[in-house]
């Protein structure tokens, strides 16, 4: 650990950020990886124990009711990570079943944060700021793919150019691509919000066209 801190500080005085740089994203994906590790044991842990629970012969039949709609609830949110009661549950699963295959469960994970539950029905909020910062985020990552891509080319066109500046350009490169793969992810829930405000409009379309025909009739 002492000749890690010398080695940063050393960096840090030789002006060498690129290289302190990436040791700090290495150190960060490794503490995220354990850190994630230790989020998926205590879910684990969580619906281990109500199933534990569920299996006491000294439980009244609410009790059980009550464990086994919890069990329910933490495999959904284990296995959708969307966190749902039951009747939020059913309800996304009746969307699911009715786009026929066309809107994948994946989309409702992305969407969860543009997801309402109100009167027993989903409504999907996408207000003017997630437009406006979706496309902020699309342009972002679209400057750093270009520049990502114009540092990558960059040793090509530098002649003689040493191996330590190839590699700093490379890296640079590595970077700026990150970067905008991480914008673009970014932009993602919002597309997903409105594949899932599409199928409701649709849904909702084929609901009244029959009352309508009828009407007409």
């Amino acid at each position: 650990m002492i000749e890690l801190a010398d080695k940063i500080a050393e960096m840090v005085q030789s002006g060498n950020i690129l290289w302190l740089a990436v040791i700090a994203v290495i150190a960060f994906a490794t503490k995220l990886s354990k850190l994630l590790e230790f989020l998926e044991s205590r879910k684990k842990a969580q619906i281990a124990r109500l199933m534990d629970a569920s299996k006491c012969e000294h439980l009244d039949q609410n009790f059980k009711d009550f464990l086994s709609h919890e069990i329910q609830r933490e495999y959904f949110l284990y296995v959708a990570k969307i966190a749902a009661e039951k009747q939020y549950r059913d309800k996304l699963f009746e969307i699911h079943k009715r786009a026929n295959g066309n809107l994948p469960f994946f989309h409702f994970k992305r969407a969860s944060s543009h997801l309402k539950f109100e009167d027993g029905q989903v409504s999907v909020k996408i207000t003017k700021f997630d437009i406006v910062s979706g496309f902020f985020s699309l342009g972002i990552a679209l400057f750093f793919g270009f520049i990502g891509l114009a540092m990558f080319m960059m040793p090509a066109f530098i002649k003689p150019i040493a191996v330590i500046q190839a590699f700093t350009f490379y890296g640079l490169g590595a970077f700026f691509v990150a970067m905008a793969i991480l914008f673009s992810f970014q932009t993602f829930p919002l597309y997903s919000a409105k594949l899932i405000r599409n199928e409701l409009q649709k849904s909702h379309n084929n609901s009244i066209q029959p009352t309508a025909n009828a009407a007409a009739d």
